[in-house]
């Protein structure tokens, strides 16, 4: 059985941890609140992009609103999902929101068979053949270990081979 003693302490933890959560929620909210307005800083297009063997992956390109010279982009694969519930702009641009200024192009896209992309899932796909002319496309073929933009690098956690 537990003593009065532990329970007390259990009592305590328990109000603490309310205490903390109470404090935290608003801090939260405040924190989403000074988010910029994505749809006054960027036009979203959303394409079917086809790929050498016939099947179409989910891509949404963010650029930047009154570009008027051509842009650097970044691509992102994911499985994760690219969409945003309401169908509005991603999420996904806020982890790249140090690099607004500097007028990136956003491309998201949903890797084969997840979300909204065709084809079929594979998780931890094996490289494919540089001999076969359809199993790597020569401008985006090679495996990398992170993704470069400027001096701004981000590790990958899976190669999303299209």
């Amino acid at each position: 059985m537990f003593s009065a003693n532990n329970h007390a302490h259990r009592t305590f933890h328990c109000m603490l941890l309310v205490v903390l959560m109470s404090v935290s929620a608003p801090l939260v909210s405040a924190e989403q609140d000074k988010r910029p307005d994505l749809a006054k800083m960027f036009d979203k297009r959303e394409v079917m992009i086809l790929v050498r063997d016939g099947v179409k992956l989910h891509t949404e390109i963010y650029t930047p609103k009154d570009a008027k010279e051509p842009l650097p982009m970044l691509l992102d694969r994911t499985p994760y999902g690219i969409s945003a519930p309401d169908k509005g702009m991603s999420n996904q641009l806020f982890r790249y929101s140090d690099l607004f200024a500097d007028g990136y192009i956003f491309v998201f896209q949903d890797i084969r068979g997840r979300y909204g992309s065709e084809g079929k899932f594979e998780m931890l796909r094996t490289a494919p053949d540089p001999g076969d002319a359809k199993g790597v496309d020569e401008s985006t073929g090679h495996l990398r270990h992170h993704r470069v933009a400027g001096e701004k690098t981000w590790p990958t956690t899976m190669a999303a081979w299209a």
